[in-house]
């Protein structure tokens, strides 16, 4: 595995943890930055289903065809 550089995110998460106290100060931690992560992907899911105007009817759809999704 190569050695990457760290960005300015990850340090200051680093500084962050550096300075926790407890076992549970870290648990909150990483709470916190798991409902963070979720809330922004729900964010930005919403905002796809909205510029693409996906309803109920298409989730309908999707389950019932088979789709090939190349990533």
């Amino acid at each position: 595995m190569t050695a990457t550089a760290f960005n300015q995110s990850q340090i200051e998460i680093l500084r962050m943890f550096e300075s926790h106290k407890s076992e549970d100060d870290l648990q909150r931690l990483k709470r916190f930055l798991i409902d963070y992560l979720y809330q922004r992907a729900t964010e930005e899911a919403d905002k796809v289903w909205d510029e693409r105007c996906y309803t109920a009817e298409t989730v309908e759809k999707w389950k019932n065809t088979q789709m090939i999704i190349n990533l």
